[in-house]
Formats: structure tokens, sequence, C-alpha cells
């Protein structure tokens, strides 16, 4: 027979109504309401018959015989509890108050006191064609995971066969909790969206930052330092860097192996373009998928271990940057540093609109590029002239042409300018490409080609500036076993979902070149980033909250 207990972090989740529905389904013929504070399972799954009803007994309370009493007061000044009152010259003890810890009996003269078992709760044992067994504990009593405990015993003493017995626990993590996990197979963990983490939400996307806004930068800065101390008592390390541009860094556990998990506190958006918003399900705001979701993600994690007293069993290293959305060229030496000998990256980027996580990004290059030729009259000396507009023209055609869409490459020219005058043979020219590409080696082979093109234009020659942007993230076997074992966890989570490769980059980017395994789109769950139309999916919160918290733990 299998044993599934089913818990709540807090009243109010639908725990006793998740118990009912696995009752009902299930067709379960042992049953449990281990919940002994407030039993209500009752109320909501089928009982019939009369019960069989015994009294619970806990821990002694003192009782005093009147007759006896002299009323001396010995007993009154010795209690530490309060426990005992004089009124109209007659002394009694609180049922509620006592401790049974047996000193009022001690220092009475006339032994009027004894101490005696408290019946501190009633049992109930139904066994009409099944068996549910339940129990209620007294206002006040304590030894309520003991009464737990001879819950459990009479169904499991009366339980008929069975394939299945299902316990609805209390909510919480004290003794009641620890005494209904005790012999189970199963637990189910019934939670729900935590208020707490979408106002911490909130609280960052409202500290709108743009990076190009230093002064914005900086304040939201001095939010996430705050929410670092108070979630997880840990005081943050900033990097300050001379543009502006600085680095949150905390710490958690210990250990020679580290992992490093990556994210970026500015955005794309300028002040005021977008409201915070509830709509449904879906939470608007800047920044609020790409990706302060992820940061909240990643301290709620760490929050996480430490109230539970988990041990994550390495060092884990929190970086967050400001300057990712133009290039990081401020923290990506200090982001390369940490990454050094580390196990694995885990980025907190949003993940793909349809949920999946990101296994490779593509790398991208910009080359800007100058067309010198040689002005002169358009009319009376065209002959004369070296047309720079011509050379470029050619030049856009045959670099365009380098696009090749199952390598994955794209080659964009999206700037082009030249010439001064309609009857002038243009001088100068000059255009812009980017370059998105899958692996180093594609790389290369555009830098070659763009580099070696041939002149088209007798006389006309060129300059050619090459601003390098990211690495390309490659699917690497690192990469990839990361991603199993994420998928593992999701699965244990009832998530689902699979792998892409991207173009957009993050920092996980470098960190990935570096050869160090890293998974990218561990945040929020959302779309439109960098858009007026971002969101984030509120249902989805946690579930992906609890994605990282486990894989973290389960990477080996």
């Amino acid at each position: 027979m299998k044993r599934l207990l089913i818990l709540s972090g807090k009243g109010g989740t639908g725990k006793t109504t998740t118990a009912a529905a696995f009752i009902r389904f299930a067709g379960a013929r042992a049953v449990a309401d281990c919940d002994v504070d407030a039993p209500n399972l009752h109320l909501v799954t089928e009982v019939s018959g009369t019960p069989e009803i015994s009294d619970f007994l806990g821990g002694d309370k003192a009782v005093l015989d009147t007759e006896k009493c002299t009323g001396c007061g010995l007993c009154q000044a010795h209690c530490r509890f309060d426990a005992i009152s004089r009124m109209d010259g007659v002394y009694s003890i609180s049922e509620y108050a006592c401790e049974g810890c047996g000193v009022c009996a001690h220092v009475c003269p006339r032994n009027a006191i004894r101490l005696a078992p408290d019946t501190a709760g009633r049992k109930e044992l139904y066994t009409d064609g099944g068996v549910f067994s339940t129990a209620v504990l007294k206002m006040g009593r304590g030894n309520s995971g003991k009464l737990v405990t001879e819950v459990k015993m009479a169904m499991l003493k009366h339980a008929p066969e069975t394939d299945l017995a299902i316990v609805d626990g209390s909510p919480g993590i004290g003794c009641p909790v620890i005494s209904s996990v005790s012999g189970m197979d199963l637990v189910l963990v019934v939670a729900e969206p935590s208020r707490s983490g979408l106002s911490d939400l909130e609280r960052l996307v409202k500290a709108e930052a743009s990076t190009s806004d230093l002064e914005a930068l900086a304040e939201t800065r001095k939010v996430l330092e705050a929410l670092i101390r108070e979630r997880t008592g840990e005081e943050p390390l900033v990097y300050e860097r001379e543009g502006g541009h600085d680095l949150v860094r905390f710490e958690l556990g210990q250990g020679e192996e580290k992992l490093l998990i990556i994210g970026h506190y500015d955005t794309v958006h300028l002040i005021g373009a977008i409201q915070y918003r509830t709509e449904g399900d879906r939470l608007y705001g800047p920044g609020v998928s790409d990706m302060k979701s992820g940061l909240i993600s990643a301290i709620w994690t760490a929050r996480a271990y430490k109230e539970l007293g988990i041990d994550p069993g390495r060092k884990l290293v929190f970086i967050f940057n400001g300057d990712e959305e133009t290039g990081s060229h401020e923290s990506s030496d200090i982001i390369c540093g940490l990454a050094e000998n580390a196990r694995a990256a885990l980025v907190c980027e949003p993940c793909v609109g349809n949920g999946d996580l990101k296994t490779g990004r593509k790398g991208n290059i910009k080359f800007n590029v100058t067309i010198h030729g040689k002005a002169s009259h358009a009319g009376n000396a065209h002959k004369e002239g070296i047309n720079a507009i011509q050379e470029m023209a050619a030049e856009i055609l045959k670099i365009q042409a380098l696009t090749d869409y199952e390598a994955g490459t794209t080659v964009n020219v999206g700037i082009c300018q030249g010439g001064t005058k309609v009857n002038v043979v243009p001088a100068a020219a000059s255009f812009s490409v980017d370059c998105r590409y899958k692996s180093m080696e594609e790389g290369q082979r555009i830098r070659r080609e763009i580099l070696e093109l041939p002149i088209s234009v007798p006389g006309a020659s060129r300059e050619v500036e090459i601003v390098e942007g990211k690495l390309p993230m490659e699917e690497t076997q690192g990469n990839m076993e990361l991603f199993v074992a994420a998928k593992e966890c999701g699965r244990k989570l009832g998530l689902s979902f699979s792998h892409q490769f991207v173009g957009g980059g993050s920092d996980g980017n470098a960190v990935s070149a570096m050869g160090i395994p890293t998974l990218d789109g561990l945040g929020g769950w959302g779309d439109g980033a960098h858009s007026e139309s971002e969101y984030l999916r509120i249902s989805q919160y946690i579930p992906r909250i609890a994605l990282l918290a486990s894989l973290i733990l389960d990477i080996r």
C-alpha cells in the first residue's frame, strides 16, 4: 500500500480540496485527516456510518481538590505560567494555561494538588465501507504530533486491502507536519503564487532602470541590494564601474565547487514608457519579463534555501549587472572572472515564449564599412570620378548574400549613407552590417568573407571597423546535460518544456564560450521583451522559481 500525504505551507491554499479530489478520483478506501487543530476533510468527502470515539490523553494537568485547599497561596506564588488564580478567596487552576510541570503539587503542604492525565482531544474512526480516521485537538493543548501519529496508526491498523492511502496533513512546518511525514511514501505540497513574491517583483519593476539613465540605474541597484538583504540576510558586494554600470554580487553556501547564477537589472525601456499593471494572468511592466522576474527568482531561491536549512552543497555566486542590454562592456570581465572554474552557469533570463529553455544563443558582430572614391562633376567630368556609392551598392549585395538560414546565419545591412549633392560623383559612402551566427566557425567565415571582399569599382578603396559583439553560446554537450537535468526537475514539478537555439545574446554567451556548461531561460515565463506589451505569466511564477531551486540542487 502506497501512502500519499498532502501538505501546504499555509492555510487556505486548497490542500484539503486537493486531498478530497484525489480521494474521489482514486477511489481511496483508507483516508486520514491529520489536520487535528482544524479537521475539515469530512466536509468535502463522503463519510458514512457511526464513528468509534475515544479520548486522546495528552500531557498531565494539575487538578485542585478544593476540599483540602487551605488557601495558603504557595501554589500561586510558585507557578511560572500564571495558571493559578484566586477569586472570592477560592483558588482555581486554568486548564489552558497549566503546563503540567508539577511545581504546585510539590509545594502544596496539604497535598491538595495532583497531576492527572488530561483529555486533550477526541479521536474518531469510521470503518463503514473503508477507513476514515480523524481527530480534533482541544484548544490550547499541546501534543499535536502525538495525536497525528495515533490518527495514522488507527487508519493503518484498520485499513482494508487497498493500493493507496491518502492523508490530509496540517499546514505549516510544525510538529504535526513532521509527524505526518513519517512513514509516507509520497508527499504532495500544494502551493499558491506568493503575494510577497509579487510584491518584491512590483517593487523592483517600478524602480525603472534604462541602461542609459545612470541615475535611475543607481536607484534600481539600491532597491536590488535591499531585497537581497531583506530576503536572504546576506550583505551584497557592489562592483562600482567608472561608466556607472555597477554589478551586485552575493554568495550562498560553501565548498570548492561553485555555480554561477547570472542576471541583469537594466532594461531597454525609457522611464515611464510602460505602466505596471495586471490583466488576468498577465503582469505588465518595464523589464517584468526581461529580466527582473529572473532576479526575484534567484533571490527567492536563496531565501528558500536559508529558511528551510538547505545546504546547496557548493558555493552559489549570484551576479547581477547593469549594462547587459548594451553589450555588458563594463561587466563582462567581472562575470567571466567569476565564471572561472565554475561547475556551471545558470542564466535567469526569461524562457522562450512557449516555456522552452535556451541551450544555445547566436553570437553577433558588427562591421562599419567606409568607402573612399573620388569626387568630380557629374556632368562635365563624370568619367574622372570614382563613385563610392556604386562600390557600396555592389558590396551590400554581396554581403547580404552571405545570409544562410539553414546554418542559422543572418547578415543585415541596416544603415547606409553617402554623397553630398546629386550632381557630384560621391567621394565617400558608408554602411553598417549586423551579423548573427551560431558557431565560432561560422563567425570566422563571415569575418573573412567581409574583410576579403574584392573591390568592384576600379580605384575605390575601403576601411572596415569591426565591433566585436557577443560570442555564440553553442549547444555543447555540457549545455545539453544541464537541460536534461532541468527536464527531469521539471517532470517532478509537473512542468513540460523543450529547448531552443535563439537569436538574441545574453551574458551566458561569454561564459559558455569559456567552456563552462551554461543553461539560459531559467527566469520568468512571459513574452514581449523590449516592447510595450512585455508581460509575465503570474500562474507560472512560482513553478519557475521551483524549477531553478530544484535544478541547482540536482546538478552533478
